[in-house]
């Protein structure tokens, strides 16, 4: 793969952060493939549902994670759900790109996400490391790994 084809997948992770800060459901639309793939990983790529919780605590306050994989239809209603968090701004996920890289058809992005929560006014900051799979110039895989104990402890915990 020549240097411009792997600067061009970059940006394309560049465009992807950029719309999903600004809540640009139609530019998020046109960026992913129409068989695209959302992977939540806590699961493996072969499996359906979350790996079970294993401590009593997580089992009586499950993490609320989204389903382990969603298609574009799916991904594009979630994010508009995600979206629509009313006028306060403070409660508006926003991502901030920190690093990326790329090597074939995979990306490779490190972001980090914030939003005050509606819920209980902590401060949540999520760490994610993203793998996307690029196919034509769009994205056809968003495999995303993030810490999933500060999303029980921002949103679940006492």
């Amino acid at each position: 793969m020549t240097t411009d084809a792997l600067e061009a997948n970059k940006d394309l992770a560049r465009r992807f952060v950029a719309a999903f800060d600004e809540r640009d459901l139609a530019a998020i639309d046109d960026l992913l493939t129409d068989d695209f793939v959302w992977h939540v990983a806590v699961a493996g790529d072969d499996e359906t549902e979350h790996r079970p919780f294993q401590s009593s605590e997580l089992q009586r306050k499950p993490v609320p994670l989204p389903p382990v994989q969603q298609d574009k239809a799916e991904t594009l209603a979630y994010f508009a759900q995600l979206f629509a968090a009313g006028n306060d701004e403070r409660h508006h996920f926003h991502l901030r790109l920190v690093s990326v890289m790329a090597e074939g058809d995979r990306v490779m992005f490190e972001a980090e996400g914030d939003l005050q929560s509606p819920i209980n006014d902590r401060h949540y900051r999520n760490l994610y490391c993203i793998l996307l799979r690029v196919r034509d110039g769009r994205i056809s895989l968003y495999k995303e790994y993030q810490d999933t104990l500060h999303i029980y402890d921002v949103f679940v915990a006492d």
